[in-house]
C-alpha cells in the first residue's frame, strides 16, 4: 500500500509582551497523538486565495481572541514531516513576528486547549511542536 502524502502551508505569528515573553498555545488534537497537547506558536493553515498576512491575523483572531499587527517577516521557513498511519504530511511555515492590538489571548478555538505568556529562555522545548525553537531563535527577541 502507498503512504498518501500531502502538503500544508501555513503561518504562524510569534507574538512577545512588554515583559519579553512569547505567548505559546497549547493544542488540542487527540486523534494526532504526537501533537496532542504539545505547545506551539499560534497561527494555522493559508486558505485558498488568502496572502500570508491576512492569514496570520484571521488564525490569531481564531485560536486567541486578539487582533494584531504585523511587524516584520521572521526569515526563517520551517519544514516538518509528520508521519501518521496512513498519511505522512509536509507542513510548511512561514513566521511573523507580530503585536497583539486588541484583545487579551484566550482559548477560543477547539484546536487551542491553553494559553500561556512564557520567556523564551524558560520554554521546555522538548514539550513543543518540531522547530519552535529555531522559529524563536530567527526572530531575534533578545
Amino acid at each position: 500500500m502507498t503512504r498518501k502524502k500531502q502538503q500544508a502551508f501555513g503561518v504562524i505569528g510569534i507574538c512577545v509582551n512588554n515583559k519579553k515573553q512569547v505567548l505559546l498555545t497549547q493544542r488540542n488534537e487527540p486523534q494526532r497523538p504526537q501533537i496532542h497537547h504539545k505547545w506551539q506558536l499560534p497561527g494555522g493553515g493559508i486558505e485558498f486565495g488568502e496572502t500570508t498576512q491576512q492569514t496570520v491575523k484571521r488564525e490569531l483572531l481564531e485560536e486567541i481572541g486578539c487582533k494584531i499587527k504585523i511587524i516584520k517577516l521572521i526569515p526563517y521557513i520551517s519544514n516538518n514531516i509528520f508521519k501518521y498511519p496512513k498519511t505522512d504530511i509536509q507542513v510548511t511555515l512561514i513566521s511573523y513576528l507580530v503585536k497583539i492590538i486588541s484583545g487579551q489571548p484566550h482559548s477560543t478555538h477547539y484546536e487551542t486547549a491553553a494559553v500561556k505568556w512564557i520567556k523564551p529562555q524558560d520554554i521546555d522545548f522538548t514539550n513543543c511542536l518540531p522547530k519552535t525553537k529555531e522559529i524563536i531563535q530567527a526572530a531575534e527577541l533578545n
